[in-house]
């Protein structure tokens, strides 16, 4: 087996030498090893700067009441956007009545009443009377509660609502 051996004399370029214009140094092993204690120290602060930014969102999350009710709730979401509860039949919701129910810390219930497509009552509703005797009549009432996400007029909760007006309730 033959073993090759580098031949030195041919890498390095004499100074002295008038043909050549440039010279060429290698890396000597001191700077490769600033480089790379450089490289390992800026690793290593992005590291610690990493969980110290990590640490700290997780005390937030563990210790502010406003962000995991943020989180948890996502009340600050409002599905649709720009559109007028007060008013079912902009989303579509035929027969129904927007009221308000107050609640003990003095904040009010948004709700809507439908009447069960069973019942006369006509399209356009101007008095309250009309709902007031559906209540009393007996029929059967759904209390829908949509839960924390959205509104009361995202679309998919609006045509459950006309499915269920429509099988009598």
């Amino acid at each position: 087996m033959r073993k090759r051996l580098r031949d030195t004399s041919e890498d390095t370029v004499d100074s002295n030498d008038s043909n050549s214009s440039q010279s060429f140094e290698a890396p000597t092993t001191k700077a490769v090893g600033r480089e790379r204690n450089r490289c390992n120290r800026c690793i290593r602060r992005s590291f610690i700067a990493i969980v110290i930014i990590y640490c700290f969102i997780l005390a937030v999350f563990k210790y502010s009441r406003v962000v995991q009710d943020g989180i948890i709730y996502l009340h600050w979401i409002r599905s649709p956007y720009f559109r007028n509860l007060s008013n079912p039949s902009e989303f579509g919701a035929e027969r129904s009545r927007n009221f308000y129910v107050p609640v003990p810390n003095g904040s009010y219930l948004g709700v809507w009443q439908m009447a069960p497509s069973v019942t006369y009552l006509p399209d356009s509703v101007e008095s309250d009377d009309d709902f007031d005797r559906i209540l009393s009549s007996g029929l059967p009432i759904v209390l829908y509660l949509h839960g924390n996400l959205g509104t009361r007029g995202t679309y998919h909760r609006v045509d459950l609502y006309k499915v269920l007006t429509s099988l009598g309730y």
